[in-house]
């Protein structure tokens, strides 16, 4: 669900937090 919209912000964020978000789901 709102995997999709964090995603796109994610992108700006270090790619170390974008992992943690995908672990999150």
């Amino acid at each position: 669900g709102t995997a999709g919209r964090h995603a796109r912000k994610v992108r700006r964020v270090r790619r170390a937090r974008r992992e943690s978000l995908f672990q999150n789901l």
